[in-house]
């Protein structure tokens, strides 16, 4: 066996540890994400956290691996097991957003066949060498070196691609509501950012060729569960719902709203106290489940509104539904 045992290199000790941090966040994270009410958002995310955790643990194997024998088997563990995380990843946009594709059975069948043919492609690549070359290099320290290939720059694009429609699903719904969704915007933006990393790796030989979707991922995990997870789960209460919803906190201040809402109550504002802004609404909002109550808009026409309270993990948030009458 070819030998390529750690070292002390302070730039080695850096990937393990970034790969190792990444991996201890996806997997730290998972009890909060159970916690997350609508099912499938919640299906997505944690298997979105399982598939990059043990991406993330390939790496460090594929590190610490003290031969290149090894280091390939990890290598080409992480490669399926990479792979794998473009599921989950638009289950959990499908589902997030309120779309239904996450449930399509021909969608899913035709995903599972597309993930197979990869995989046989990236298992098989000792006989064709057309998805990668391994390579020993000594800089920035010893280790393996991967020299992708065709094959792999087309799985890439397809990967990418794939990744791309979840974005454009997550920017829709976002537009939908009146909150500020800034931090949630750069969350996501993070888990794009190490292309930066592997498009360099390329070029500079100072940085390894080694995927680094996973510190992405990662960064993800724990700025919208442990940060901003009152925030992910108002926007998705507001930006998913086709009737008009007002998401309201434990002191009645407007926490979030969709454009349905901000349609019929134009004066609407995040942070605003409900009386204030809408007082023709308060006076019925009273912490009372299945209120129904009308009011008149400027056309003169009839709206039927229903209130219900839901109790959530992350604090007291009322969502309320303005519905009009059939």
């Amino acid at each position: 066996m070819s030998e390529l045992s750690p070292t002390l290199n302070p730039v080695f000790v850096a990937y393990v540890l970034l790969f190792g941090i990444a991996a201890l966040a996806c997997f730290a994270s998972l009890p909060r994400a159970r916690g997350i009410t609508n099912d499938g958002t919640r299906r997505g995310l944690v298997a979105l956290l399982v598939t990059s955790g043990g991406w993330s643990v390939a790496h460090l194997g594929f590190l610490l691996a003290p031969s290149v024998e090894l280091k390939l088997v990890f290598y080409h563990a992480g490669l399926l097991v990479g792979l794998s995380t473009v599921g989950p990843w638009l289950y959990f946009c499908s589902a997030y957003t309120g779309r239904n594709l996450h449930k399509s059975a021909s969608i899913r069948r035709a995903a599972i066949a597309v993930f197979l043919i990869i995989s046989l492609v990236k298992v098989t690549n000792p006989l064709h060498q057309r998805y990668f070359q391994p390579e020993v290099l000594v800089t920035p320290f010893p280790h393996l070196s991967i020299l992708s290939q065709e094959l792999h720059w087309l799985a890439m694009g397809l990967a990418y691609a794939l990744a791309v429609i979840g974005y454009f699903m997550l920017f829709e719904l976002f537009r939908q509501v009146g909150h500020d969704t800034t931090p949630l915007l750069g969350l996501i933006g993070l888990t794009g950012l190490p292309i930066v990393l592997d498009a360099l790796a390329v070029v500079s030989p100072t940085i390894i060729n080694i995927t680094y979707e996973p510190l992405g991922v990662a960064a993800f995990a724990v700025g919208v569960l442990f940060v901003f997870i009152d925030d992910f789960q108002t926007v998705q209460l507001t930006g998913q719902q086709d009737d008009p919803v007002l998401v309201l906190d434990d002191e009645y201040r407007v926490r979030d709203f969709n454009t349905k809402s901000k349609e019929l109550f134009p004066e609407l504002e995040v942070n605003e106290d409900i009386e204030t802004v809408v007082p023709e609404i308060a006076e019925y909002i009273d912490g009372e489940e299945n209120t129904i109550f009308e009011l008149e808009t400027a056309g003169g026409s009839s709206i039927t509104t229903s209130a219900s309270d839901r109790s959530r993990p992350t604090g007291a948030v009322s969502e309320h539904r303005l519905r009009s009458p059939t």
